[in-house]
């Protein structure tokens, strides 16, 4: 985009076409430390921009005849060079940003990768030994209080439906989190008494 727009000033400031001002990319050449306005012919009616960024690809404006043979004067040679030098460094900055933007989503993707793999490991060493426990502590309780192990049911019921939903929710709201807490504990104190 910013290519464009400088192609389309420059086009502008010209008098040339908007065609008639076009950029391109030099990914297997090295940038120009500075920028620099190469004039390919004696008649000055055309010329090339080498636009100066810190890292390739370089970029290259081109501009094709002008219209009615005019010649390029040397204040726009200067003007050229001061435009492709403003483009340069505009490029460099997009592209950090870009780079940046990229570099932190990454990392963020990262981190939500590895906190739901711990999630998912401690679901995994935690549910079977909880499990075990409770249907333990169930099984005597159908022996000795029915309503009690009734109870114990219906809340390991609840638990197990809320703590293994998924990560189709990123988040629980207080009030979810407390419900299932209060279920975890009711098993517990029914376990220790």
């Amino acid at each position: 985009d910013a290519a464009d727009q400088t192609c389309a000033v420059l086009a502008r400031a010209l008098g040339a076409s908007r065609e008639g001002v076009t950029w391109r990319v030099e990914g297997d050449a090295n940038p120009p430390a500075h920028a620099r306005v190469v004039l390919p012919t004696p008649e000055r009616d055309r010329a090339q921009l080498l636009v100066p960024t810190a890292e390739r690809p370089s970029v290259v404006v081109e501009i094709a005849p002008l219209p009615a043979s005019r010649r390029l004067l040397s204040d726009e040679v200067a003007l050229l060079e001061g435009v492709a030098g403003v483009l340069g460094r505009r490029l460099d900055v997009l592209r950090v940003a870009r780079e940046r933007f990229a570099r932190d989503l990454r990392e963020r993707e990262i981190l939500q990768l590895a906190a739901e793999s711990e999630l998912l490991a401690l679901r995994a060493q935690l549910n079977p030994h909880f499990l075990f426990n409770a249907l333990t502590t169930l099984g005597y309780l159908m022996q000795a209080d029915r309503e009690r192990a009734l109870g114990v049911l219906y809340r390991l019921t609840a638990l197990l439906r809320a703590v293994l939903r998924g990560p189709a929710r990123a988040a629980v709201t207080l009030g979810e989190e407390l419900d299932i807490v209060a279920d975890y504990l009711a098993i517990e104190h029914e376990r220790f008494q």
